[in-house]
């Protein structure tokens, strides 16, 4: 139980220092929101919207892992 516990506080320890924290910084400092995606072709808007699905899907797995592990079968081709 402890292992799972671990990788679900390791993931939000991890997302805050990564993504959250500097994101917070550069809001104070300039005033610009550091994560604005537009409606373009672009590979980083793409890589931008695709981002999000992505990392709920993450935290999705692991809380799944954390309650009910034998539910972990139904995402075999994401874990």
């Amino acid at each position: 139980m402890f292992e799972k516990i671990y990788i679900l506080s390791f993931l939000v320890v991890y997302f805050l220092v990564v993504f959250v924290i500097p994101s917070v910084r550069v809001k104070r400092k300039t005033g610009i929101n550091p994560y604005v995606f537009k409606n373009t072709d672009s590979a980083h808007d793409f890589l931008g919207k695709v981002s999000a699905p992505i990392t709920s899907l993450i935290f999705i797995v692991a809380l799944v892992n954390l309650v009910h592990p034998a539910g972990l079968q139904y995402f075999a081709a994401f874990a």
